[in-house]
């Protein structure tokens, strides 16, 4: 994994924390993992794919628990994106976030 898709991954772990919390709806146009990858095809460049892709082999979060996340969720009047605004969304978005925490660098911890 490179340095800046380590960046990436970090910063969409604490997106996804708020996510969680309820601060934040989930956009693609937010998420730094997505920002860094989705633009290209199949989540991935010419020589990096999103460690999401390596992790299930499929591109664009499917077989993750933003799957779970998304069947739960909510859009709200005037806030861009979805949110998690029950208790199984918010459980959902935690899964999520942690299933990221799962992708750091072997020996990597999150704080």
């Amino acid at each position: 994994m490179t340095p800046e898709t380590e960046t990436a991954l970090r910063e969409s772990i604490k997106y996804w924390e708020a996510i969680a919390d309820g601060t934040k709806g989930a956009s693609v146009d937010n998420c730094a993992l997505c920002k860094r990858f989705r633009a290209e095809p199949a989540c991935q460049t010419s020589h990096e794919a999103c460690p999401v892709t390596i992790a299930t082999g499929k591109s664009y979060c499917l077989e993750t628990p933003f799957i779970k996340f998304w069947r739960f969720s909510s859009i709200r009047e005037g806030a861009p994106g979805v949110w998690a605004v029950t208790p199984k969304a918010k459980d959902a978005a935690r899964e999520h976030m942690e299933f990221f925490k799962s992708l750091l660098p072997s020996g990597e911890e999150w704080v």
